[in-house]
C-alpha cells in the first residue's frame, strides 16, 4: 500500500512538470518592424520605425533601444517609455510594447533599414511567471526618399532644405529703436521659429542679408526641443544687430520663410515684414536735427550729474551774496532808524511843500512804525480817524502828477488817529488781568 502511494506521488510530479514545460514550450515570443509613411516620403518628412514586441503567454518588451544609424538621415529617439500595445495574429491574442525611433532622411533616394537583431525579455502569467530574455530577428525595410518639387522665388534665399511639419509659426522682435538714428547707431532683429514633429536641428537658418550703409553682426542661434505626451515641439531663435555705418534712407528687408504640409504637400510660406530707417550723421544732430532721444544714463550720467551739482551750488552762493548785499544796502540800523515821532514830524514838514509824491512816501513812511503789517493804511485810518477819503485823494494826485491842496486836511486826519491810537494803546496797558476761573485754587 505504502509503495502504490510513493508511485502515484512520483507520477503526479512528473505530469506537473511536463504540464509546466509543455506550456513554457507553446509560449511564442514576435518581433516584428514596420515604417510609416511607405510611401510618397520628402526629404525632410518624418519616418516613424515601430518596432513591436509581442506575446501569446504574459507580456513582452525590448531590453533595450536598438541603434538606427543611417548615412544621410538624422535620428530622433523620443525619450517616452514604450506603449503597451495588443493585436490577434492567426486568431491567437498577443500583448506587447511598441518602441518608436524617429528617421528624417536629408537626401532623396533608398532609405534602407537593414536587417537587425533585437534582445527582448518576456514575461509569463501564472504561478510560474518568470522573465524570459530572448533574441529576436527583424525583417529589413526600405522606403524611397524623393526631392520635393517647388521653386521658390528668385529673390527669396534658397534654403539647404524645407522644413517638413504640419505647423510653423515665426513672430518677430525688434529692439527699441528712437524715431531718428545716427551714424554709428544699431538695431536687433530677432526671429523665433516653432514647429510640430520636427527637432529644432531641422528648422533652417534665418538669412539675415547685408544691406548698404550697414554692417550685419549675426548672434549664435538658440534651440530648443521640448517633448510632452508624445508630442515634440521645437524652436529655434535667430538675431542679428544691424550697425548703420552710413547717413541716408536704409531699408532692412523682409524675410520669407518656408514649409511643406505634409497632410497636403503644399509649399506654404510666412513674410516677416522689413523696416525703414533715416539715418543721419552725429554734426547734424548737433546743428538741430531731429536725433534719437538721450536715455536715462545719457541724460543722468557721471559728468551731467557732477555738473549739475556744480550749477547748483553756484546757484545758491549768488543768491547768497546778492541777499546780503541787498540787506546791508536797504537795513537801517537802529542807530540811525527814525522812531514814530520823527517820522511824524517829517510828515509835517513834507506837508508844507505840496509835493504829492513826497507826501505820499512820507506818510507810508510813518504808516510803517504804526500800522499792523497785515492791515492797510485805509482801514487804520478809517478806523480811527473815521475816515480815510484824505489819502485816496493824495493817492489820485500822485497818480496824475498834479498839485495836492488838501495836505492841512490829510495831517489833521492823520494828528486824530495818532491820537486815538495812543489812548487805546495806553489803555490796554493799564487795563489789569481777568481773575481766575477758579479763585480757590492755585494757579501755577
Amino acid at each position: 500500500m505504502a509503495n502504490h502511494r510513493t508511485i502515484s506521488s512520483v507520477l503526479s510530479l512528473c505530469l506537473s512538470c511536463w504540464l509546466a514545460s509543455d506550456s513554457q514550450a507553446l509560449a511564442k515570443t514576435i518581433g516584428r518592424i514596420q515604417v510609416t509613411p511607405t510611401d510618397r516620403v520628402i526629404v525632410g518628412q518624418r519616418v516613424t520605425v515601430a518596432i513591436d514586441v509581442l506575446t501569446d503567454e504574459g507580456w513582452a518588451k525590448l531590453s533595450r533601444k536598438p541603434q538606427i544609424e543611417l548615412p544621410g538621415t538624422l535620428t530622433f529617439v523620443p525619450p517616452s517609455g514604450s506603449a503597451r500595445i495588443s493585436d490577434n495574429i492567426a486568431g491567437e491574442s498577443f500583448t506587447g510594447s511598441r518602441t518608436e525611433i524617429w528617421l528624417f532622411p536629408l537626401q532623396p533616394g533608398k532609405l534602407t533599414i537593414p536587417p537587425m537583431e533585437v534582445e527582448a525579455s518576456a514575461q509569463t502569467f501564472g504561478a510560474s511567471s518568470e522573465e524570459q530574455a530572448q533574441t529576436l530577428m527583424l525583417e529589413g525595410l526600405s522606403v524611397t526618399v524623393r526631392q520635393p518639387e517647388f521653386t521658390l522665388p528668385q529673390a527669396s534665399a534658397q534654403p539647404a532644405r524645407i522644413p517638413v511639419t504640419d505647423r510653423l509659426e515665426v513672430s518677430q522682435i525688434w529692439s527699441k529703436f528712437p524715431e531718428q538714428f545716427c551714424v554709428g547707431d544699431g538695431v536687433t532683429r530677432t526671429l523665433v521659429q516653432e514647429a510640430n514633429g520636427i527637432p529644432a536641428l531641422l528648422l533652417e537658418p534665418i538669412p539675415f542679408v547685408k544691406v548698404p550703409g550697414a554692417e550685419v553682426t549675426k548672434r549664435e542661434p538658440e534651440s530648443d526641443n521640448q517633448f510632452n505626451r508624445g508630442t515634440l515641439t521645437s524652436s529655434r531663435t535667430d538675431a542679428a544687430t544691424y550697425l548703420f555705418t552710413e547717413p541716408g534712407p536704409i531699408r532692412l528687408p523682409s524675410v520669407e520663410i518656408y514649409w511643406i504640409d505634409p497632410a497636403d504637400g503644399q509649399l506654404h510660406k510666412k513674410t516677416m515684414e522689413g523696416k525703414d530707417f533715416e539715418v543721419i550723421t552725429k554734426s547734424d544732430n548737433r546743428q538741430g536735427i531731429a536725433g534719437p532721444p538721450p536715455t536715462a544714463e545719457e541724460r543722468w550720467g557721471p559728468l551731467q550729474l557732477a555738473g549739475f551739482v556744480v550749477a547748483l551750488l553756484l546757484s545758491a552762493t549768488a543768491v547768497y551774496f546778492a541777499y546780503q548785499h541787498f540787506a546791508n544796502k536797504h537795513t537801517v540800523s537802529p542807530k540811525h532808524k527814525k522812531s514814530e515821532r520823527d517820522a511824524f514830524r517829517e510828515l509835517q514838514s513834507t506837508a508844507r511843500d505840496e509835493d504829492p509824491d513826497k507826501l505820499l512816501a512820507a506818510v507810508y513812511a510813518w504808516a510803517f512804525q504804526v500800522v499792523p503789517r497785515d492791515e492797510s493804511v485805509h482801514a487804520w485810518l478809517a478806523l480811527h480817524a473815521g475816515t480815510s477819503r484824505h489819502l485816496e485823494s493824495l493817492e489820485q494826485s500822485a497818480a496824475s502828477n498834479t498839485r495836492f491842496s488838501d495836505a492841512p486836511a490829510l495831517i489833521r486826519t492823520i494828528s486824530l488817529a495818532r491820537r486815538k491810537h495812543r489812548q487805546i494803546t495806553h489803555r490796554h496797558a493799564q487795563a489789569s488781568p481777568l481773575p481766575p476761573l477758579r479763585p480757590h485754587k492755585r494757579v501755577t
